[in-house]
């Protein structure tokens, strides 16, 4: 099980596949950016941390762990994405955990904080699909990230990126500064109106990223 400290075949087997798919150039080498416009190098190495960013392809998930290439990197997906066996068994193997956008889910939510627990790296997309018009602001953030946050004390990560204008283009990448529930509140278990307003700070952050994104490669 990803969740366990312990490296075992899911582990391999994730290992094996993330790197077959990177190194075979179907992903390549993103060109990675802060909000101040210098190079971004990932310095989070030793607790559990959230990635949260706008969904634009399903490479997503490949570049995602490009970007964080020195960290193992987990995904929440829907499980309609995981709907069938052979597609459920090649996504659980490779770092998904499958999770009912329409209910409250337990289960994943105990995984997903296991795994942050854990020090893992989990991404999140938490408009749930693809966006269908890529120039518009990120404007919903689920509650379910700013909990995971707030139960772990894992930081969220704000990142903003679009699809290159061509295959072989490299694609490139905007990641804010690690945003932490402990800045806004000290309460573990938040109310609504703090969660609605801690997502709208995050969504400030997210398009911070997008506007820089913007200057540097023209929206393109």
């Amino acid at each position: 099980m990803f969740w366990n400290k312990k490296y075992g075949v899911s582990m391999f087997f994730y290992d094996i596949s993330h790197g077959i798919v990177l190194l075979g150039g179907s992903i390549p080498f993103p060109k990675k950016y802060t909000v101040d416009k210098k190079p971004f190098r990932n310095k989070i190495k030793d607790e559990g941390m959230i990635i949260v960013g706008n969904h634009v392809s399903f490479k997503d998930p490949w570049f995602y762990s490009a970007t964080f290439w020195n960290r193992r990197m987990f995904f929440l997906a829907s499980e309609l994405v995981m709907k069938d066996p052979i597609r459920n068994f090649l996504c659980y193997h490779s770092g998904c955990i499958k999770i009912d956008r329409n209910i409250a889910d337990i289960n994943a939510i105990r995984i997903a904080t296991k795994t942050l627990k854990h020090k893992r790296c989990l991404a999140v997309f938490p408009e749930g699909t693809l966006h269908k018009e890529e120039s518009e602001d990120l404007t919903e953030i689920k509650s379910g990230v700013i909990f995971l946050a707030s139960q772990t004390g894992a930081p969220i990560i704000p990142a903003y990126s679009l699809k290159p204008k061509h295959w072989y283009n490299r694609r490139t990448i905007v990641v804010g500064e690690p945003f932490r529930i402990s800045d806004y509140t000290n309460h573990k278990f938040l109310s609504v109106p703090e969660m609605d307003e801690i997502a709208k700070a995050l969504i400030d952050k997210i398009n911070e990223c997008k506007n820089v994104f913007d200057e540097i490669t023209g929206g393109k």
